[in-house]
Formats: structure tokens, sequence, C-alpha cells
């Protein structure tokens, strides 16, 4: 009886080894990774479906390899990490063939190229397009700017703009033959024409220099050059030619009468000469002479006639010079001061006028 206890025994043993053996041989021996997209075990299941992961904290957040996250999928166009796998909209591969990653919108090109079924300026992906904040088209700027594909007169807005009528400017007949405003070579439309050279006038070379069949001052070109100003009146006290030369200073006066006449001021009654200037007279000039007056008063020390007020010169020697007032020898015009005689002067070098003192 034991001995067949014993064999009843042993044969179990042996039974349930080889089953054991039979089960390593038929089992891979790599564990399942859970989130890496691979049946790493060889069981058919492949991560979060694979019971060996159901544990895995891999497999209870949602993430791309989580097929659970089926309830909860990326969405690819608001800026969310919907499924959480830490990737955003077109970063997400859920998003790969998604129609809002397939290409960015174009704004200006009539077709929905993002796929969000809204094209161009309807986009919200154009919102702030340049494109899309456009005015109305500027016939003359050389730009698009409606944004259409079309610039200026190629632009079906500007039909009925001047400069885009079927007129062209004709560069040399004095008219806005397109009506832009803008005559001849005025107008840009001419601006490679031979009728609108480049060359200057030169306004004083008996040459049309420009072409435009006007020489010097009678072309328009020479309106505000000096040369072509006006004719320099010669007693007027006026610069009117512009050369900073007055009247008879300037030489286009040289043979003018009203610089060739001698004339003779009273400096006393100060005729003749123009205020700033007064009438002087000395040994050299006894008989007067128009200068800028002067503004040492009576009594005061001066170097030369001119130095003194008018009505007055310098008289006295060359240590003790003063301005003193001029009279009449004859008497006609006295001193202002009764206390003082009228007496001649060898400084005026006059028998009509002499000095108070």
């Amino acid at each position: 009886m034991k001995i067949f206890s014993s064999l009843t025994i042993l044969l179990f043993a042996f039974f349930l080894v080889t089953a054991c053996d039979d089960n390593s041989s038929n089992n891979n021996s790599n564990d399942e990774i859970c989130d890496n997209g691979t049946d790493d075990d060889g069981d058919t299941f492949v991560d979060c479906d694979d019971q060996d992961c159901w544990a895995n904290s891999a497999c209870n957040t949602n993430n791309v390899n989580n097929l659970n996250n089926i309830s909860n999928p990326e969405v690819c166009d608001n800026q969310t990490d919907d499924d959480g796998d830490s990737f955003v909209d077109c970063d997400d591969l859920d998003c790969i063939a998604d129609a809002a990653c397939t290409g960015a919108e174009i704004c200006n090109n009539q077709t929905d190229d993002d796929g969000d079924t809204f094209a161009d300026c309807d986009d919200q992906d154009c919102l702030n397009h340049q494109f899309c904040n456009l005015t109305d088209e500027i016939c003359n700027d050389t730009f698009d700017n409606d944004g259409d594909g079309d610039s200026d007169c190629d632009d079906t807005d500007c039909v009925d703009f001047p400069a885009c009528s079927a007129t062209q400017e004709i560069c040399d007949n004095q008219a806005d033959d397109d009506g832009d405003g803008d005559i001849d070579c005025e107008d840009l439309d001419c601006i490679e024409s031979p009728d609108c050279p480049t060359t200057l006038e030169i306004c004083d070379n008996q040459t049309d220099d420009d072409g435009d069949d006007l020489v010097d001052c009678d072309d328009d070109d020479c309106f505000m050059n000096p040369i072509c100003g006006m004719v320099e009146i010669c007693d007027n006290r006026q610069d009117d030619d512009g050369d900073g030369d007055i009247d008879c200073d300037d030489l286009d006066c040289a043979a003018d009468p009203t610089c060739n006449v001698v004339m003779f001021c009273d400096p006393i009654t100060l005729t003749v000469c123009v205020d700033p200037e007064a009438c002087y007279l000395d040994a050299q000039n006894p008989t007067g002479y128009c200068a800028t007056a002067g503004t040492v008063d009576i009594g005061s020390q001066c170097t030369v006639g001119t130095d003194c007020v008018p009505g007055a010169t310098c008289t006295g020697n060359n240590q003790n010079r003063i301005c003193r007032e001029l009279c009449m020898l004859d008497g006609s015009v006295d001193c202002t001061d009764t206390n003082l005689t009228c007496s001649q002067s060898m400084t005026l070098g006059s028998d009509v006028y002499g000095v108070c003192r």
C-alpha cells in the first residue's frame, strides 16, 4: 500500500513538471512596454489593450497610446491639449491628417487652403492679414491697394480714372491729354519721352539746353533764376535783381543817369540826402556829400566829420577834435546857443558855412 502511494505521488509530480515546461516554451520572455505602440511580449495585444498594462500609469491617463482617449480626442485648432498627451493641435500626431493641419490659409487666393470651410478674409486666420484690412484701389501709385491682384489701371475699379483712359499723354502739345492733371513733361507718362530731356536749361548761354524750344529767360525753368529776375531799379533803395547790390552800387546801374548826376546837398537843411544818410562837408568836399548819419553829439570828441550827428561837423586840432554845430556865415542860419558865434573853419574850407564856438 505504501509502495502504491509513493508511486502515485511520483507520477503526479512528473505530470506537473511536464506541464510547466510546456507552458514556458510558449511564452515570450519580453515584458510589455505600455506606451510605445508595440506588442512587446508577442501576445497580440498592444500597450493598454494588454492586461499586463492595466495597472500601469500610462494606461490611467489620456495619451496617444491609450485607446480610452477616444472619449476625449484632440481638437486640432483650439490651442488646447485636449487628450492630455502634452501635444497641442497640429503638434499632436492625432491631428496629422486633420484639415486644420494640412496647410496655412493664404488670404488672397480665393481658396480654403486650411480646409476649415472658410476662405481668405472669411477665415479667422486672416483676421489681421494686410489683405483683409485694405482700402479702395488708388489708381496711380503702382500698388495693389485692394488686394485683388490688380494694380492701378489694370484694376477694374480704375476704369473711370482719367489716367486710365484710352487717351495717351502727348508730351509736347501743352495739353493734358490723359486728364490726370499733368501736362506734357510734368506728366510721369512722359518721363522717358525724347520730348522731355533731363538736361537743365542754362539761363544765360543763348542755347535751348533742355530742348523745349525756349531759350534762356524765355524758358519757364529760368523763372526763379536771378539772371532772369527783375531789372535793377537804380533809385529805389532796393535790390531788385537779387544780386546783393542796391541801386548805384549795382553794376547794372553803371550807365544809369541816376548814378551819373552830381548833386549837392545842404549840411544844415539836410536836403537831397535820404535817411539813413545825411549831408556832410569838409575841405575835400566843400559843396557837401551824402553819408551814413553819425551818432556823436555836439560837444563830444570825434575823429572825422561823419562821426557827428546831422547838422554838425568835426573840427579842432588832432588832439582835441569835437563835434560843433554848423551855421551860415552870412547870418541866415545862426547858432542855436546864443552864447556862441558863427565863425569860419579851416576844417570846412568853406566861405559859406561856419561852426559855432
